[in-house]
């Protein structure tokens, strides 16, 4: 009798389980529909794969005979798709409604990687071969660079620029490979206002812990030291909060506001 038992309830716990499983990851679509479901994976909070719905199906393929050559970053603005053409050194301008297209900066850009447009039409272009933000008018005439800051406190950091951003203060944040301190700032007239929003580093795993206990001087000298995961993105709100994206083995992306991290996600 108790195996008996036991099997019904192993049967039922089972089917319960199946039932569960299967209402987390399955799809449904009516037979009527014409659109194609297709599915992706991501990490879970508890560090594994788990198969999940694509939130977006692309529609379409644009500018094909534009030429593009490694695009890095586009920006929308009044009905203009600003596109930062990096292997081609120059910004494309596709117009939606009308789908004409024009290009500018061939002659100034050497790698544009980060591009950005502000109230006023200003452009902003974080030039990542030529190592510094080029500036242009509504005209799509240069203004003015930025280039790596002089100052004392900026220290030994490279100064990569790979994107920018603009509040509608004129506050300019960028992004610099190799730069572990956190969002370059700059004030509206181009001068370096310090870092801006910086990570941290981790906790130590059970294998550091070890070596920071037990390795000498010498032998930790010789360890590659840890750094925070470093900053790749950034994003302006319409409130002015700044949304960083960090890379790490789990995407990571966080709120700033006045420097300090609002929340985190995941």
């Amino acid at each position: 009798m108790r195996g008996k038992v036991k099997r019904a309830l192993a049967l039922l716990i089972g089917c319960l389980t199946a039932a569960l499983l299967g209402g987390a990851t399955g799809a449904l679509a009516m037979d009527s529909t014409t659109y194609t479901v297709t599915y992706g994976a991501q990490y879970n909070s508890m560090g594994m794969f788990v198969r999940i719905q694509d939130a977006f199906v692309p529609v379409g393929t644009y500018l094909t005979s534009v030429g593009l050559s490694a695009p890095e970053d586009m920006c929308l603005y009044e009905g203009s798709l600003y596109i930062a053409d990096s292997g081609n050194g120059r910004i494309i301008v596709y117009e939606l409604a009308s789908g004409k297209v024009e290009s500018f900066g061939e002659d100034v850009l050497k790698g544009p990687t980060g591009i950005w447009l502000d109230g006023g039409g200003n452009i902003y272009v974080a030039d990542y071969r030529a190592e510094e933000v080029v500036i242009f008018g509504p005209d799509r005439r240069e203004l003015r660079r930025l280039g790596k800051p002089q100052e004392s406190y900026y220290g030994s950091s490279p100064y990569k620029p790979k994107k920018v951003a603009v509040n509608d203060f004129g506050t300019i944040f960028v992004v610099s490979e190799g730069t572990s301190e956190g969002i370059l700032q700059f004030n509206a007239d181009g001068s370096f206002n310090g870092f801006f929003g910086a990570n941290t580093t981790g906790k130590l795993s059970l294998i550091e812990w070890f070596q920071k206990i037990f390795y000498t001087e010498e032998q930790k000298d010789r360890m590659l030291l840890r750094t925070p995961p470093p900053i790749v993105s950034l994003d302006i709100a319409e409130d002015n909060m700044v949304f960083s994206v960090s890379q790490a083995r789990i995407p990571s992306r966080r709120a700033i506001t006045l420097g300090r991290t609002m929340w985190t996600c995941p």
